[in-house]
């Protein structure tokens, strides 16, 4: 806010407003997987270890082998649900606004910026997971600014 004092005991107001906030996270975009992907990976020493994922049995094998080519161990693990999807990014709304208004000293200027609605899903399960009710609930979101302008000195 720029203040101007005008001769007719009046303030003058450059008001501009940014309201930013947060809006929820995107969907989560799944990573599409190879059925099998394989690694090898020689070490120094002349041993080797070979990983490969599976897709399709949702799992990750090590296997470690010495210089002559003789298994010595091997490992499965399950592929994490966290592996399979993006990490989720936020999402920003900004919200400007802009007066110029002239008013008493000491009334109280009462400014609306534009209405928001927000949109919620709202799913109902039963035991099973199965959806059996679904509806959209809306939100509507109003935001007032009060100024109350007073001259000091």
């Amino acid at each position: 806010m720029l203040p101007e004092i005008r001769a007719d005991s009046r303030i003058a107001l450059d008001v501009s407003l940014q309201i930013v906030e947060f809006a929820g996270f995107e969907d989560p975009k799944p990573v599409v997987q190879e059925p099998v992907i394989s690694r090898i990976l020689t070490h120094a020493d002349g041993t080797r270890t070979e990983s490969a994922t599976d897709a399709e049995k949702d799992e990750l094998r090590e296997s470690k082998f010495d210089a002559q080519g003789v298994l010595l161990s091997t490992k499965t693990v399950p592929l994490s649900k966290d592996m399979e999807v993006k990490s989720k990014h936020p999402m920003i709304s900004t919200r400007h606004f802009k007066s110029d208004v002239v008013m008493p000293f000491g009334q109280t200027l009462v400014l609306e910026m534009d209405p928001r609605t927000d949109t919620q899903n709202v799913e109902e399960e039963d035991a099973s997971g199965n959806i059996i009710n679904s509806q959209t609930v809306l939100h509507k979101r109003r935001t007032l600014v009060f100024i109350t302008a007073y001259l000091t000195q």
